[in-house]
């Protein structure tokens, strides 16, 4: 159940930071390498459709 928790908490915490990348308008290239440069967050997490 533990796991559960902190799954929905790092999902939670990347839509956060991808939802502050689209009030700065960045692109969705631009946010992917932020959030692999600033928050270690590999490019395949945010690299969805």
């Amino acid at each position: 159940m533990s796991n559960d928790h902190s799954s929905a908490s790092y999902i939670h915490m990347v839509q956060h930071l991808i939802e502050k990348c689209l009030i700065y308008k960045m692109t969705k290239e631009e946010c992917m390498e932020a959030l692999s440069k600033h928050a270690n967050i590999k490019p395949v997490i945010t690299a969805t459709g």
